[in-house]
């Protein structure tokens, strides 16, 4: 009998330590249910809902499911004090969830009441250690988001309240851009040139051509008592910048509208930081335009200029080889590129274009070598058909 009771025990004991130990493995607990019943969950056990806003096609969202929502620490933290659930956005309730709390951009994470309230929300992914932080600031009522938003409320006119509302909207990526332009509009105008609306300005209106950015330009020198000139023009550089970009982004072009901010950006050249950002904004301007010899030209400019990484060589090294692939000096610079990119980070797809450059190069060798090595790099379960199919096309070459 005693035999058969330990043997029991040690079942037991087995038993609860399988489950102990499948418990932290299985990482969040996601509730996959309705809206509705998730709202009457929150209400019935009193705790917060956090909610993951993902999409299908979001590469950040899928490392946080890969390295953040599968660690110990933060399944624990998370499955003791909130209710989880996820949804795609595009997709089922997540697409009226997302318009509900006006979700635009993924990973959002958002933590409401049962009411239906927003405690706190975050835009952006985060490591390990920053999500707990975060879900911790969402617990405590004096450090969450709707805590900053009611004192803001209660006066709209307060400078400390909307600096503080702003500075917590800033911290978890949330758009303060209608907040301060409602907060200054409010203002009487004799109160602009103080250091604490200025700071407002310059640290929220930088992407964009309001009537504040005006304001700065007209006062620039004034402004500059509380502010270096370094930071006024970095400001002032910033909007025409985002300006100019916008031109770019439409349907159609608008050459005016470009060719204007550009001269504006063009007085910031003795900079060589922004001289930079310029030069790039003009590979993307002449590369819509097809007009490939000051796309190359600027391209050549860049790379000799500045120090560049391994992404930056191979992308330009890529387009390239495809676009200018009749052309043998730009197909050299672009195996050059290659070359230095795979030097620098050894990656299935650095070694895979490499050897695509290769092969139009004629270089089967070389080319087999380095379309070997990108499948040895590839996982199992990856999609690595294309790698074998160029795989195919060297090994006829060598015959």
């Amino acid at each position: 009998m005693r035999f058969l009771i330990s043997i029991y025990s040690i079942l037991i004991l087995l038993i609860s330590q399988s489950l102990v130990v499948g418990q932290s493995s299985t990482g969040i607990v996601f509730q996959y249910k309705t809206y509705q019943s998730l709202l009457d969950q929150s209400k019935s056990e009193n705790k917060l809902i956090f909610l993951d806003l993902s999409a299908s096609w979001c590469g950040p969202c899928k490392l946080m499911e890969k390295q953040v929502f599968t660690d110990d620490s933060v399944a624990e933290f998370y499955n003791k004090n909130f209710i989880c659930a996820k949804y795609d956005m595009e997709k089922g309730e997540g697409k009226m969830i997302a318009e509900k709390y006006a979700v635009t951009s993924v990973p959002t994470f958002i933590f409401i009441s049962h009411s239906e309230e927003v405690a706190h929300k975050h835009v952006g992914s985060l490591t390990k250690s920053t999500f707990i932080e975060l879900g911790k600031s969402a617990l405590d009522p004096t450090n969450r988001l709707d805590f900053y938003k009611k004192h803001y409320l209660s006066d709209k006119t307060n400078i400390e309240s909307v600096s503080n509302y702003v500075n917590v909207l800033t911290k978890n990526r949330l758009d303060t851009k209608p907040i301060v332009i409602d907060f200054l509009d409010r203002t009487s105008k004799n109160n602009l040139l103080q250091p604490e609306y200025i700071n407002l300005i310059i640290n929220n209106l930088s992407k964009d051509s309001t009537a504040y950015f005006t304001f700065i330009l007209q006062n620039r020198d004034s402004i500059k008592q509380y502010y270096s000139s370094k930071e006024v023009d970095y400001f002032i550089f910033s909007v025409y910048y985002q300006e100019a970009l916008k031109t770019l982004k439409g349907k159609t072009l608008n050459n005016k509208k470009y060719t204007y901010y550009h001269s504006k950006l063009s007085t910031f050249s003795s900079d060589s930081f922004l001289l930079k950002r310029v030069i790039l904004l003009d590979i993307k301007y002449y590369s819509i335009i097809k007009d490939d010899k000051n796309y190359i030209k600027q391209t050549l400019k860049y790379f000799n200029t500045y120090s560049v990484n391994s992404i930056e060589l191979m992308t330009a090294a890529n387009y390239f080889s495809t676009k200018f692939d009749k052309q043998p000096a730009q197909l050299n610079q672009a195996e050059q590129w290659a070359k230095q990119a795979v030097q620098m980070q050894t990656t299935k797809s650095n070694t895979y274009i490499y050897a695509k450059i290769l092969y139009k190069q004629q270089k089967y060798i070389e080319a087999s070598d380095y379309i070997t090595k990108s499948l040895s790099i590839a996982k199992e379960g990856e999609n690595n058909d294309y790698i074998k199919k160029l795989q195919k096309k060297i090994n006829r070459k060598l015959k």
